[in-house]
């Protein structure tokens, strides 16, 4: 496996994985800008030329966030999220951000378990913040 930067070519895949295996998974309209957004950092697992896996996150003015982490259903709970976000953390701290930021849906275990390996923290929440169905959002932040 290697993990490399996301590439407009690479965008396909990505929102495929999105639009069938998240859950408010991100449109490709939505996902594009971020590829040339200033301060951010996007990522893929590529393993055998196929996309397993990816992770976009934003730095400005020292704060960061985490946006989208996923990983084909098929290759979870095998390091590779835990992978993706080590790398998009170390590129984050190289971009100068002091504290990183993301929302987890309160009932999702397993995200919040890697999150608290990475040294997050709960610190808010938001309720009603996720659709279909409607959960809760947990704030997490790493300084």
């Amino acid at each position: 496996m290697i993990i490399r930067e996301i590439g407009q070519e690479d965008l396909a895949p990505v929102v495929a994985i999105e639009e069938h295996q998240m859950e408010d998974g991100w449109s490709g309209g939505m996902l594009a800008p971020e590829l040339a957004m200033a301060g951010s950092i996007c990522l893929l697992a590529e393993e055998n030329g196929q996309v397993i896996g990816y992770i976009f996150c934003r730095c400005v003015a020292g704060e960061a966030e985490v946006l989208r982490l996923g990983v084909v259903g098929s290759h979870r709970r095998q390091g590779i999220g835990d992978r993706l976000l080590a790398a998009a953390l170390q590129r984050l701290d190289r971009h100068g951000a002091v504290a990183c930021f993301l929302e987890v849906r309160r009932s999702n275990a397993g995200a919040r378990r890697l999150y608290g390996g990475h040294g997050f923290v709960d610190v808010g929440l938001r309720r009603h913040y996720y659709r279909s169905p409607v959960e809760d959002g947990l704030i997490m932040c790493r300084r």
